[in-house]
C-alpha cells in the first residue's frame, strides 16, 4: 500500500472512512497535513489488541507505530 494507491482508494470519498481488511480487522482511514506535506492515516485495530497506524506521505515515505 502507498500514498498514491490510497489517494485512488479514497477519491470522491470524504473521510474518515471506517472498512474492514483482508484480514477482517478494521480500519480508518483519515488524511492530514505535517508542515505543509500531506498524508493519509490508517489506524488498524489488529486481532492481537494492537493498534498499528500508518502514515502515507505524499513524498512517498511511510511510517509505522504501535499502540497497545
Amino acid at each position: 500500500m502507498d500514498y498514491k494507491y490510497l489517494r485512488e482508494l479514497t477519491a470522491g470519498r470524504t473521510l474518515p472512512l471506517s472498512a474492514t481488511n483482508t484480514d477482517g480487522e478494521n480500519v480508518i482511514i483519515e488524511e492530514g497535513r505535517d508542515e505543509g506535506v500531506h498524508y493519509y492515516r490508517l489506524e488498524t485495530f489488529q486481532k492481537n489488541n494492537w493498534c498499528r497506524i500508518n502514515h502515507y506521505y505524499e513524498d512517498g515515505t511511510s511510517t509505522e507505530t504501535y499502540e497497545k
